[in-house]
């Protein structure tokens, strides 16, 4: 099989929580930011990209990356990418063996990166939202974790199909829109569920679900699923445009 999309999604399910590769020290990930801005001045609301297990460069990530970069910078949205491969110099979150990052160390980057645009004139600090796809989706949680501990403001998240194992939980009442596949057996939203209670009890979360949908349902460059032993991935047009109406909606109203 060709490297997918996720680098190695297809064997996550497989594996033990703790299982953390040592790697390398982290660069700073500021180093790496793609920070794309609407015309004028600003303020304007901020996104922070946080992408799945191979990051914004693997086989088929990049067209799908740039849309949505336009389509949220049209939208009226400034838009950072936490690019976490280049600044810890890395391939992917999982190196064949074992993860070589964790969901928390992941979470510091996109931290880093609310705090970077909370500094800059041109951003509304009270409107920075965070998006993130399955490891990605599972550290956008993590970062809610870590941003109550630190007195951090993030205004709302977005998980497309998160990835919960080795996420950290949180308690504070933050708006959460998670979109979730029925037929994703490679981040089955079950591993969520005991993540999220509180979030879920406390209605701050949404869960959106599309029926026949799998992991990376929003894929549109895989355009034939591809199944491996651990689950299929792959492009639902169905579910991929109303995932991102349901976006839009989110976000212009938080």
């Amino acid at each position: 099989m060709r490297k997918c999309v996720l680098a190695a999604a297809l064997i996550w399910s497989a594996l033990p929580v703790g299982i953390i590769a040592e790697n390398a020290q982290a660069g700073s990930v500021a180093d790496f930011y793609e920070l794309a801005k609407p015309t004028g001045k600003g303020p304007f609301p901020a996104v922070v990209l946080a992408p799945g297990c191979g990051g914004f460069h693997d086989e088929y990530s990049p067209p799908v990356f740039d849309k949505y970069r336009k389509l949220l910078v049209d939208d009226g949205f400034a838009v950072i990418n936490v690019d976490f491969t280049k600044a810890h110099d890395i391939p992917a979150c999982f190196d064949g063996k074992a993860f070589v990052i964790s969901s928390e160390d992941y979470a510091r980057d996109i931290l880093t990166a609310v705090a970077d645009l909370a500094k800059d004139s041109s951003i509304d600090p009270t409107r920075i939202h965070l998006i993130g796809w399955s490891f990605g989706g599972g550290a956008v949680f993590s970062a809610l974790a870590l941003a109550e501990r630190e007195s951090v403001k993030i205004n709302s998240v977005v998980a497309f199909f998160p990835f919960c194992r080795g996420a950290l939980a949180w308690k504070q009442p933050t708006p959460v829109l998670t979109l979730v596949g029925l037929a994703d057996k490679i981040a089955p939203f079950a591993q969520c569920k005991d993540l999220v209670k509180d979030a879920l009890d406390n209605k701050s979360m949404r869960v959106v679900e599309y029926p026949d949908a799998f992991h990376s349902f929003d894929q549109f460059t895989v355009t034939t699923p591809i199944t491996g032993p651990y689950g299929t991935f792959g492009y639902n047009e169905k579910a991929a445009t109303q995932s991102w109406s349901e976006l839009e909606a989110f976000l212009k109203k938080e």
